[in-house]
């Protein structure tokens, strides 16, 4: 059980729900018990900085779903920190994980700025830990 105004205070995706159409229990059941656990906790303390890489995807469809600007916000914030952590001698791991992410909002929301953020960042440094990599292949942008 959750505080009405907890939920109805940034998201109007909810305000609607609950508000306009009288939801009294709502379920958000296409997402894992522990990741819904951790959107209803950030939505009381209203900080991203401690997710974890695992967690990124659906804490970010989360905030588009319910509409929760700041957490949209502070979620590009952090994935825009990911990109600026990439050096050039870069993790492969941590490579892949940003491009994926940015390929990711690209295709399902045809939101490609997080894939021109990531272009213009990572321009001038060596690339060859991503050019090297399958991942570019039957990728348009």
């Amino acid at each position: 059980c959750v505080n009405k105004q907890r939920l109805t205070e940034d998201s109007s995706t909810f305000r609607y729900l609950i508000d306009e159409l009288f939801q009294e229990e709502l379920l958000i059941d296409d997402f894992e018990p522990e990741i819904v656990t951790l959107f209803l906790t950030l939505l009381e303390d209203k900080t991203v900085d401690h997710i974890e890489v695992n967690q990124f995807r659906e804490l970010h469809k989360l905030s588009v779903v319910f509409d929760v600007k700041w957490l949209f916000s502070d979620c590009r914030k952090w994935l825009e920190k990911k990109m600026d952590q990439l050096g050039t001698a870069a993790d492969y791991n941590a490579e892949l994980f940003v491009f994926e992410e940015c390929l990711f909002i690209y295709q399902k929301w045809d939101d490609e700025s997080p894939v021109k953020d990531l272009i213009a960042r990572r321009w001038w440094k060596d690339n060859s830990v991503i050019s090297s990599a399958d991942i570019w292949k039957d990728t348009t942008i």
